[in-house]
């Protein structure tokens, strides 16, 4: 039987995604650059020891979010960008990283009083400058 007819098929372009963080302390921007593919869907997440934070999601090719680097261990952060194709998971890329500092550690307390109300204790104290602790809690 002779050949009637030949198909011819392209895949998809590679996915490419740039990206750089600025900022320090608290307040970081994540600005990204990516070539558009048509059903392309991008998640950027923060990744470190004990840390997992989704940043943005998005399908713009160029963008930025403002963001605040999630409490853990101090140490290198990376942003890996999760690349989305159809709904389905294409590629995972490492596009930047950052170091972020040690966690804050609580205030000093002052004023530690306990009182009993019926069966329970309650612990009271007053606030440290630092706003990491809670006013008071029933034991």
């Amino acid at each position: 039987m002779p050949v009637g007819q030949i198909n011819e098929a392209y895949g998809l372009p590679q996915p490419s995604v740039k990206a750089r963080v600025s900022g320090s302390g608290p307040t970081r921007t994540l600005t990204w650059k990516l070539r558009r593919i048509a059903d392309q869907k991008v998640q950027f997440a923060e990744y470190g020891t004990d840390v997992r934070h989704l940043l943005a999601t998005t399908t713009q090719a160029t963008g930025k979010v403002r963001f605040t680097p999630q409490t853990g261990p101090a140490g290198r952060r990376t942003i890996v960008a999760i690349v989305e194709q159809y709904g389905l998971p294409r590629k995972v890329i490492t596009v930047a990283s950052f170091h972020t500092p040690a966690r804050p550690r609580p205030g000093k307390v002052t004023k530690l009083k306990l009182t009993r109300k019926g069966t329970s204790i309650v612990v009271s104290w007053k606030t440290p400058s630092r706003p990491t602790a809670t006013r008071s809690t029933p034991i």
